[in-house]
């Protein structure tokens, strides 16, 4: 006698699609535009975001089904975030010139949503230069950036590369320091 072990959902209405990828990003500017003696606060917010991944897969009954039903994207990315480089159009300071990698001066915290609503997240204590990957559960990114010491006027350009070796780019509006 054979017995099968399956990955498919018992019972399950037909979600076939438990991951999503995003195609593009905007920001949440968490203290404006207009900086005047605090830290920039910047959200990366996915979005044309699509469920992609299918993992039903049937030979047998249901019955023999080992995984609990998920919901459209409950599972997190398909593709999780190798790399996230911050470029600016100005001079930062003297060591990073306009077009020039930010991530050594920028800090960085995630946060996670589970199904219950709980919130687990991290504090900004890394730069972002130190992180090797974001995990395809983490649903919130946020950067933090300090004063720039040169021109005060800029607009940052982000790159977020995926697993799959896609790249999705964004620039942010126009961020004054006073």
């Amino acid at each position: 006698m054979i017995i099968g072990t399956l990955v498919s959902c018992y019972n399950c209405p037909d979600v076939p699609y438990p991951y999503y990828d995003f195609k593009t990003f905007s920001f949440q500017y968490k203290n404006g535009t207009s900086i005047s003696n605090q830290p920039f606060l910047l959200s990366i917010i996915e979005s044309d975001i699509e469920n992609v991944a299918q993992t039903r897969f049937e030979l047998f009954s249901s019955s023999y089904a080992l995984e609990k039903c998920e919901e459209n994207g409950e599972r997190g990315r398909k593709y999780y975030i190798t790399d996230i480089q911050v470029v600016s159009n100005n001079d930062w300071d003297s060591e990073h010139l306009a077009g020039s990698l930010l991530n050594d001066i920028i800090l960085y915290e995630t946060i996670t949503r589970s199904n219950t609503g709980a919130i687990n997240g991290s504090v900004f204590s890394e730069a972002l230069s130190e992180t090797t990957f974001f995990p395809n559960d983490v649903g919130e990114i946020n950067l933090k950036f300090g004063t720039p010491s040169l021109t005060k006027t800029h607009e940052l350009t982000i790159l977020a590369i995926k697993s799959n070796k896609d790249s999705v780019s964004a620039t942010t509006q126009r961020i004054v320091w006073e």
